[in-house]
């Protein structure tokens, strides 16, 4: 599984044309420590998780477990009753 995690985060970065670099500067960490993440040699916390889902607008079901057939929660869908003035 952590495997998998990191070949979605390093295909992530790359998709959006980022630098090792960058990522880990908003991860608060070294450039060695997030190289490690993404070569699967250190696992990954659930606060970088978070920020890695909010960095690349993804669900964090999809970094996880790579699930992207979610259900959009809106009052559109009928999952939210529309708003009441």
């Amino acid at each position: 599984m952590k495997e998998e995690i990191s070949t979605r985060i390093k295909e992530l970065r790359k998709k959006n044309g980022f630098s090792q670099n960058y990522v880990a500067k908003r991860l608060f960490i070294s450039q060695a420590a997030y190289s490690l993440i993404e070569n699967s040699q250190n696992g990954i916390g659930a606060e970088h998780i978070l920020k890695l889902s909010k960095l690349y607008m993804v669900t964090t079901d999809y970094l996880l477990k790579g699930d992207k057939q979610l259900i959009k929660m809106s009052s559109e869908n009928g999952f939210i009753p529309p708003h009441k003035s």
